[in-house]
C-alpha cells in the first residue's frame, strides 16, 4: 500500500512538473488565464490565446503561420431548429464617451493577398432573408447609418439618418436603383464660378450618340496565388438589354474633364454634369434664333 501510494505521488509530481515545464495553459498571479504562451510571457487580457494580448481586451486570440488553407483567429458556428434568433457571433457594447464598437473586424495583408475586415456570406433562407451583412439604425430621432462606409479613415458625425452612408469613391458593377438622385451642388462649396465659356453648340454637333449592348469581357487579375482571369460584369447584367449613351473615348477628346479612368483601366463618364452644356447649347441656339426673327421682322417691315 506504501509502496503504491509512493508511485502515485510520483506519477503526480512527474505530471505537474511537465505541465510547469510544457504547459498550454496558465493561470497568472494577475488572474489572466493565458494558452499557448511562449517563455514567461504574461497575458494582459483576461485570456489570451497564442500571445500576450493587449490591456482592455478581455479575450485575445493570435494566429500565425504559413503554408495554404484557411486561417481562423476565431470561427463560431451554430446550428439550431428551433424558432428564434441564433447568433454565432453577437457583439453589443453600451457606455459613454469614446467610441462604443460591437464587433470591430481588421485585415491587414502582404501584397496580393485578399484582406477582409468584414466577410459576410449568407444564403439558405426561402423568404428571402438573406444578407451577408446587415446594418440597421434604431427607430426615432437618432442620426447616423446602418452602415458606414470611408476609404479614408474618417469618420463623419452624421446630421441625418441613411441606410448606408459612403464617404469615398465608390462603385457598383451592376444595375444601382434609385427613387431619386441627387448630386451635391450647394454654391458654399464651389470656388472660381463662371460661366460656361465653351462654344457649346458646335461641341454638341460633334457629340456622337449611339445605342449599344454591353460585352462580357474577362479581366487578368492577381489572385492569392496565382493571375487569373474573372468576368468584368458580374452575372446578373442583362447583356441583351439595349443602352443609349456616348462612346468614352470619342466624348473624351470634346471633353475631357467628363472622363475618368478608373483603376482597373477602363474609362467611366460623368453624364450628369453635361446636362449644363446641354443647357448651355440650347441657350445659344435661342439667342440665335431669336436674333434671326430679329432680323426677319426688320426685313419684312423694311419692304
Amino acid at each position: 500500500m506504501k509502496h503504491r501510494f509512493l508511485f502515485c505521488a510520483m506519477v503526480v509530481s512527474l505530471c505537474i512538473l511537465s505541465l510547469q515545464v510544457n504547459a498550454q495553459l496558465k493561470v497568472f498571479d494577475n488572474g489572466n488565464v493565458g494558452v499557448r504562451l511562449t517563455g514567461n510571457t504574461t497575458p494582459y487580457s483576461y485570456l489570451s490565446i497564442g500571445a500576450a494580448g493587449t490591456v482592455g481586451a478581455k479575450l485575445y486570440v493570435y494566429s500565425s503561420g504559413s503554408g495554404g488553407g484557411n486561417q481562423y483567429g476565431t470561427y463560431s458556428k451554430i446550428s439550431w431548429g428551433n424558432a428564434g434568433n441564433k447568433y454565432a457571433i453577437y457583439g453589443y457594447c453600451t457606455g459613454s464617451g469614446g467610441s462604443l464598437i460591437g464587433v470591430h473586424g481588421e485585415a491587414s495583408a502582404s501584397t496580393d493577398v485578399k484582406a477582409y475586415g468584414v466577410y459576410g456570406v449568407a444564403g439558405g433562407a426561402t423568404s428571402g432573408k438573406n444578407y451577408g451583412v446587415f446594418g440597421s439604425l434604431k427607430t426615432g430621432n437618432i442620426y447616423g447609418a446602418g452602415v458606414y462606409g470611408t476609404n479614408d479613415g474618417v469618420v463623419e458625425s452624421l446630421s441625418d439618418r441613411y441606410a448606408c452612408y459612403f464617404r469615398g469613391k465608390t462603385n457598383v458593377n451592376g444595375d444601382f436603383r434609385s427613387l431619386s438622385i441627387y448630386q451635391t451642388s450647394d454654391a458654399r462649396l464651389k470656388t472660381n464660378i463662371t460661366d460656361i465659356k465653351t462654344d457649346a453648340i458646335q461641341k454638341v454637333k460633334c457629340l456622337h450618340p449611339v445605342q449599344y449592348q454591353w460585352q462580357q469581357v474577362e479581366d487578368v487579375v492577381k489572385n492569392d496565388t496565382a493571375t487569373i482571369k474573372v468576368s468584368h460584369f458580374s452575372k446578373d447584367v442583362d447583356l441583351k438589354q439595349q443602352h443609349y449613351g456616348f462612346l468614352a473615348q470619342e466624348l473624351q477628346k470634346l471633353f475631357p474633364e467628363l472622363v475618368q479612368k478608373e483603376g482597373d483601366g477602363y474609362l467611366s463618364v460623368n453624364y450628369i454634369e453635361l446636362i449644363p452644356i446641354m443647357v448651355q447649347a440650347l441657350q445659344e441656339l435661342s439667342a440665335k434664333v431669336e436674333e434671326q426673327d430679329k432680323q426677319i421682322k426688320k426685313l419684312q417691315t423694311s419692304k
